[in-house]
């Protein structure tokens, strides 16, 4: 069953993953109400931006997606999703509005990403050698096999994919209280960088309902079942003139 909002939720907000730009949710966006303000968030040294400086401070990442986010934060109803060091990025921004006078979401959305309170990094692999950092991105299967294959291109992405593992690397938890929000939880039953464990700790997070959602696949299952994930949204949107 999944939970609905009846907030009339206009907005989403779309947090990043590692290496991400804003085109990266457009399999998502291209398949969800056209009524719906989706807005995809870029940071510093990606994508349209890629001449800017990049940051390797999740700290400074936040700060940079609250002064994107502000114009648009009108007093209306929204949603906040993020997939994978997105979800981090989610959580640190939400707990972050708080004390910046902003009200929180209506909905919360994590795909892909381990409970902040699990992350536990016995090595750091923003540092790893290029063939053992290759290989990890292998794993995650989230660049096709021909842009990781051509030297060129990682020369291109390689600096870019570090800053960002640079900064989840870097991360420390602290424990701060639930947050008052409805919360569901995607995962890939064949995802190698995250277990059940670490999606499970999310529930922890939020006084609210927590529905969690398994789907087939790896790392990326967001892209393989697009469909059934923009289905979820919907039901989670309900934007009244759509549905």
């Amino acid at each position: 069953m999944i939970m609905n909002t009846t907030n009339n939720i206009k907005t989403l907000f779309a947090l990043p993953f590692a290496g991400g730009s804003v085109y990266s949710y457009r399999p998502l966006q291209v398949l969800l109400p056209k009524n719906l303000n989706f807005i995809s968030l870029e940071l510093p040294g990606h994508g349209q931006r890629i001449r800017e400086p990049l940051l390797t401070d999740l700290d400074a990442m936040v700060d940079d997606i609250l002064t994107q986010m502000r114009p648009d934060l009108d007093g209306s109803p929204y949603a906040i999703y993020g997939h994978s060091m997105g979800g981090l990025l989610s959580y640190l921004l939400l707990h972050r509005l708080g004390s910046v006078g902003v009200p929180l979401p209506v909905h919360w959305v994590v795909s892909g990403a381990r409970s902040p309170s699990r992350i536990h990094r016995s090595r750091r692999q923003a540092t790893l050698s290029r063939e053992a950092f290759f290989s990890v991105l292998n794993r995650l299967e989230g660049l096709p096999r021909e842009v990781l294959a051509d030297r060129e291109l990682m020369n291109f992405f390689e600096p870019i994919l570090r800053a960002d593992f640079q900064a989840v690397d870097d991360y420390q938890h602290r424990a701060r209280p639930p947050l008052t929000i409805p919360l569901t939880v995607l995962h890939g039953t064949n995802d190698q960088m995250v277990n059940d464990a670490e999606i499970a700790g999310w529930a922890t997070e939020v006084t609210g309902e927590t529905e969690f959602f398994r789907f087939s696949g790896n790392h990326f299952f967001i892209s393989t079942h697009a469909i059934e994930v923009a289905r979820i949204f919907e039901h989670i949107l309900i934007l009244p003139d759509h549905v």
